[in-house]
């Protein structure tokens, strides 16, 4: 490359355009030429188009070098803009400056700053080196300290030095003593006066730089006096404070104590001025002085958060608690420089740059909590990205502490997939086994990670459905069971309104449970629960009545000390007065308080009656006639609860109750209040699944309807300004604002709304008639004043006419959609579509009608759970192995409600014999080839005959015949008459015939293999009162139709064989059976035990385990039902097993038999209410008689010690 003037300026014009990039041959031309002295004259331009390299595509580590290497053989190039420039952005790189190269760059500050000029490159390297924790020398410093008041330097720039000098201050080390005259220059600079904004701000940064001056001598506390004296006058807004705000402070600064915390303090006031915030002065009387520093910081970090996102509803206040509890942590901290007030002050960095918001904040806190060497990531001005560093470093310490060995690489990969709340991943953590590794779980959350669920489904998932102490790949498996229902959503769009994870297979376990999410379960309400659906149910009655908050019982506290504020409240104002008082443990039960002919009388309603929680009640009777002379104490008698745990949805009821009587028929319901009627058990269950839920969504919708109806009605408030600015002027400022009656129903359209006016001065009083107040009533029209207090009035809506046509129509309630997910997850409920649409139905909005497919209505509301069954059965299909995408292609088949059904019982074969999609039939056709080419109607059939062909291929094609004929040659030895003779095949036939043919007991309905549910269940009802009436081919013909009805398919013909040989046993001998797997035998039982039940047997059936018996039972109780009959197992859960005995057919081990047998005969404990051994039919009967033979059950006794 030729270096000459012209060929430098179209170089210059090359670097300028996008995306070209100069080779490295041609920048180290030009480095060389730098010390070429035929080139001295180009030198400047050459400089100048290195800088310009640096900045467009940056110079290499070995470059920047060789071009300081230059600087330093010629000085004289520092005089160069661009020169300091690149020497600030080596000093960046960390790329080691020489000693001359900084020694000619001192001498060309120190000339520049005393010629009274100032480069922008001088300013950066400068701030780069004091970054790079290098010290300024003294005389340069000296230099710098005088330039701070030298008006003819741009006060940006001198901010810019200011903020140097703070830094380069920081970095003195031993020989600060040597600095004391610069420092006392400093000092004079603070307590000058000040012409603008913006030299007050150059103050402020000048007084940091004083901090390691400060010492507990006079001359500090001095200094801080007048500083804090010319702060008070030149910086407190006398129209913003009052000043005996600021009495405590006062007091506190003249006194000659604590002068390094009053410096600090006096940084932190700083520098909330400066923001142009307000200083929350109550802080100064409510907080001891030496919480004051936190608070205000505290104070400056939540306002910094809240102004920039926005919020409109407010703090968050659960965000807000984990906040001061996180911060709480660190008071003990012994670590001076890791003292609660220096994290906030290094979180309020972050967060002015960053804007961090509460949860993160939370997130990061503890983080430190558990890994406190953090703080030195958090409080580094450098790292972009702190969080990412900060996280993989508490991660790691997560990760030892649970005995996870991992790898720096395995580490970062596994942080990478983690951006979820601090808390949801420390719960996960906690969860794992003691087997799991760092690649399970990388590849787990891997996988969740791109699975298309939103973060918040994700982190919903993490928090409610994984269980603990499980392995990952049954958290893959509850997973799974969520992306099949992504898969329906996206096939049926409608279907999300309708999908509810609780009722699946993976039952969710919420945190926060609450009165909304719990509706459907065994929950006992609290406090909470009662205290926001209170607000909404009793919202009527605050005008007559003081609805008091739940008072809840405290296991330190007495009913006494909890009542004496309520009745304080009560003896004060005599108001009528209803709560509900938590009496003991869950219980609660509602009180009221009432005057009536000047008496006193107290109405107790509990739920459970009169001999319920006596002595609570009799203690609460005793305090309340000791504090209220001659008070009436009445107590309803009836017991109306029939449940252990609904006692606060009775109280809640009942206080509605109890409110509606005393307002309307007040006389008659204090005489007859111990026979009143209050609310059922059934009202109580409506109420809970229905009213209750509505009640504490709404009382949690309510910040973001006012929010709305706020926001709505503000713009009205231009035109109130118009008018009083045109005819009511004056000199006292007004504030007008929109605010919302307390208690008011905002849900309903005729919702109210208020319009405040307030006067700026304290000293106006709108309770007193003046001139002021006149004129704006009569311009404004306001027909009348909602209230007046001090300087402040208020006028509901439609009492200020003379904007009425101008205002808006009231607003219809509505929520966007990440309300409704914000609501949803203050609702701990799971962010589905299902959930969303079941929270507007609760707040009265509309839901469509119908599931669709691509537009296409195809089933209707009422139907729904059609595709939820589907749900279930494809997270079967893909638990015996199925990938996610032949699940789809499973879905694709579907499109239209009879295809939906058809595919319903095609799948149950399917997992049945657990087949695949590549498993064929005889006619070597896949399975879905089959979905192709068959009729919908021939898709369980032929699915069947393909799941019959895979399972027994040795026995498919065997007819009748053949099977006759092996079973009798394999048990010729054993003289079976049923198997002699045809008699088999006969009776075979004879069930065949009776299955197609009219009952002989109803022939006015169709052939049993046409009969429904309803039919089998008329004959069950007249066959147990005449068993003998009916053949026992009709029983069998019943039976199978009933199995084809529950099973989706008929029994096979080895099974109805299976059932004749075993009903039809030689006389007086049973029956032993050998059945191999796959062929069935859980149905078998099933069939054999309903023909006993059905001839009036009291059946046992006894299993291996008791673990088997409880599913079996469960699973084959629909099959029963169709005859009436019942069914239970006789495990150990529950208490009500003597009820369970009760029943038809019992299934359980044989231990659990013999051990109740026991309790029954020898403990005479009635255990088996009088059951009597009929029929026992063992399963596995070498279990019982072979591997369990030695088993003993023996009853212990309470022996004297």
């Amino acid at each position: 490359m030729i270096i000459n003037q012209q060929n430098l300026v179209e170089l210059s014009k090359t670097i300028e355009k996008e995306g070209y990039k100069i080779v490295e041959d041609h920048i180290k031309s030009l480095i060389e030429a730098l010390d070429d002295a035929k080139k001295k004259d180009l030198r400047e331009q050459i400089i100048d188009i290195l800088f310009q390299i640096e900045f467009t595509q940056g110079l290499t580590h070995t470059e920047s070098s060789a071009l300081l290497y230059a600087i330093e053989k010629h000085p004289e190039l520092i005089g160069i803009d661009s020169a300091v420039g690149i020497v600030a952005t080596s000093c960046t790189k960390n790329i080691e400056i020489p000693d001359k190269v900084l020694q000619s760059l001192w001498r060309q500050v120190s000339k520049d700053l005393e010629e009274k000029k100032l480069r922008y490159n001088s300013i950066s390297i400068l701030k780069a080196i004091v970054t790079q924790k290098k010290q300024i020398p003294k005389l340069v410093l000296e230099t710098l300290v005088n330039s701070l008041t030298c008006q003819d330097f741009d006060l940006q720039n001198r901010l810019l030095l200011a903020d140097i000098v703070y830094d380069a201050i920081e970095l003195l080390t031993d020989d600060f003593q040597s600095y004391q005259h610069v420092i006392e220059k400093l000092k004079i600079i603070v307590l000058q006066t000040k012409k603008n904004r913006d030299e007050y701000r150059l103050n402020k940064i000048i007084f940091r730089a004083l901090q390691r001056s400060i010492e507990e001598n006079d001359s500090s506390h001095e200094l801080l006096s007048r500083y804090y004296d010319i702060f008070k006058e030149d910086e407190i807004n006398h129209e913003q404070y009052s000043m005996k705000e600021w009495n405590p402070l006062n007091n506190y600064m003249k006194r000659k104590s604590h002068a390094l915390e009053k410096f600090h303090l006096m940084i932190v006031i700083d520098r909330i001025v400066l923001k142009q915030q307000k200083i929350d002065t109550s802080i100064f009387n409510e907080f001891q002085e030496t919480e004051w520093r936190k608070e205000i910081l505290c104070s400056e970090l939540l306002t910094g958060i809240f102004l920039e996102a926005n919020n409109a509803q407010g703090i968050d206040e659960f965000e807000l608690e984990k906040f001061r509890e996180n911060l709480s942590v660190f008071s003990s901290c012994r670590d001076e420089s890791i003292s609660v007030e220096n994290i906030l002050q290094a979180l309020i960095d972050k967060q002015n740059i960053y804007e961090l918001n509460l949860e993160m904040i939370n997130d990061i806190l503890m983080m430190l909590q558990t890994n406190i060497e953090g703080f030195n990531i958090l409080r580094n001005e450098n790292r972009n990205s702190f969080y990412m560093e900060l996280r993989e470093q508490w991660l790691g310490k997560r990760l030892e502490y649970f005995d996870i060995e991992y790898s720096d690489t395995t580490l970062e990969i596994f942080n990478a997939y983690l951006p979820y709340k601090i808390e949801i991943i420390d719960e996960v953590l906690k969860k794992i086994n003691e087997h799991t590794t760092i690649d399970e779980l990388i590849k787990f959350f891997n996988y969740l990670l791109n699975c298309g669920l939103t973060k918040e489904s994700i982190e919903t998932f993490l928090t409610n459905d994984i269980p603990y102490r499980k392995s990952i790949s049954t958290w893959q498996l509850i997973l799974t069971d969520r992306l099949v229902g992504m898969f329906l959503m996206k096939k049926f769009p409608s279907y999300g309104k309708y999908l509810q994870y609780t009722k699946f297979e993976f039952n969710r376990n919420n945190l926060i449970q609450n009165a909304y999410n719990q509706a459907n379960s065994i929950y006992y309400y609290n406090v909470d629960d009662l205290t926001r659906i209170s607000t909404e149910w009793m919202k009527e009655f605050v005008s007559n009545f003081r609805i008091t908050s739940p008072l809840c019982h405290q296991s330190d506290r007495s009913l006494s000390s909890i009542l004496t504020n309520v009745l304080n409240e009560y003896l004060r104002e005599k108001k009528p007065t209803i709560f509900c008082l938590n009496i003991s443990s869950n219980h609660w039960v509602s009180v009221a308080l009432i005057n009536n002919k000047d008496k006193d009388i107290v109405l107790y309603k509990d739920s459970l009656g009169e001999d319920s929680y006596v002595d609570e009640r009799e203690e609460l009777k005793v305090f309340l006639n000791d504090k209220i002379e001659k008070i009436d104490f009445k107590f309803h008698r009836s017991c109306d609860q029939f449940n252990s745990y609904d006692s606060g949805v009775f109280a809640l009821a009942n206080m509605k109750i109890i409110a509606t009587y005393l307002k309307n028929k007040k006389e008659s319901f204090i005489h007859y209040f111990e026979t009143s009627k209050f609310t059922s058990q059934s009202q109580a269950t409506h109420d809970r699944i229905n009213t209750f839920p509505k009640m504490y969504a709404l009382s949690l919708c309510r910040p973001f309807r006012k929010k709305q109806i706020l926001d709505y009605h503000s713009v009205e408030l231009k035109f109130i300004e118009e008018i009083l600015e045109k005819n009511v002027f004056t000199g006292d400022k007004l504030q007008l604002s929109i605010s919302l009656p307390d208690k008011d129903n905002l849900i309903e359209k005729n919702y109210r709304y208020l319009y405040v006016i307030e006067a700026m001065s304290a000293e106006i009083d709108f309770n007193r008639t003046s001139e002021l107040k006149t004129k704006i009533v009569e311009n404004l029209g306001i027909k009348e004043l909602y209230s007046v207090k001090g300087n402040v009035m208020t006028i509901i809506d439609d009492k200020l006419t003379a904007i009425q046509k101008k205002k808006n129509q009231k607003l219809e309630m509505t929520l966007t959609d990440n309300e409704i997910d914000e609501l949803l997850n203050k609702l701990g409920v799971e962010l589905t579509e299902y959930n969303r649409d079941v929270l507007k139905k609760t707040l009265g909005f509309t839901m469509k009608k119908y599931l669709t497919i691509q537009g296409k209505e195809i089933v209707e509301i009422e139907d729904y759970k059609l595709v939820v069954h589907l749900h279930r059965k494809l997270n079967k299909i893909r638990a015996i192995g199925w990938p996610m995408n032949s699940v789809r292609i499973l879905l694709d088949f579907i499109n239209s409600e009879d295809e939906l059904k058809h595919m319903l019982h095609a799948l149950d074969p399917i997992f049945e014999y657990n087949l695949f999609e590549y498993d064929r039939n005889i006619k070597d056709d896949k399975l879905f080839d089959i979905l192709k080419s068959k009729s919908t109607s021939q898709w369980r059939k032929e699915i069947h005959e393909l799941a019959i062909f895979q399972t027994f291929k040795g026995s498919y094609n065997k007819t009748l015949e053949t099977l006759k004929t092996e079973l009798y040659e394999i048990n010729k030895d054993n003289h079976i008459s049923f198997l002699c003779d045809d008699k088999l095949i006969a009776a075979y036939m004879n069930v065949q015939h009776a299955y197609k043919e009219k009952s002989k007991l109803f022939d006015n309905l169709s052939s049993i293999e046409h009969w429904k549910s309803s039919h089998i269940q008329q004959w069950a009802e007249k066959v147990k009162l005449m068993p003998n009436e009916v053949s026992q081919h009709e029983k069998l013909a019943v039976i199978k139709r009933a199995i084809e009805i529950t099973n989706k398919f008929p029994p096979r013909e080895i099974q109805l064989l299976s059932v004749l040989i075993l009903t039809n046993p030689e006389e007086y001998t049973g029956r032993l059976a050998q059945i191999n797997t796959g062929e069935g035998k859980t149905t078998i039982v099933a069939m054999l035990a309903a023909v006993k039940a059905l001839d009036g047997h009291q059946v046992d059936v006894i299993t291996s385990s008791p673990e088997l018996a409880k599913p079996q039972a469960k699973q084959q109780k629909e099959f029963f039902q169709h005859f009436g009959l019942t069914v239970a197992d006789n495990g150990k859960e529950g208490d009500e097993i003597k009820e369970r005995y009760k029943f038809n057919i019992i299934y359980g081990a044989a231990g659990d038999f013999q051990g109740d047998i026991l309790r029954d005969e020898y403990s005479k404990l009635g255990t088996r209410s009088g059951r009597k051994c009929d029929v026992a039919i063992v399963d596995e009967v070498d279990s019982m008689l072979i591997d369990g033979k030695n088993h003993m059950v023996m009853l212990s006794s309470p022996m004297p010690a």
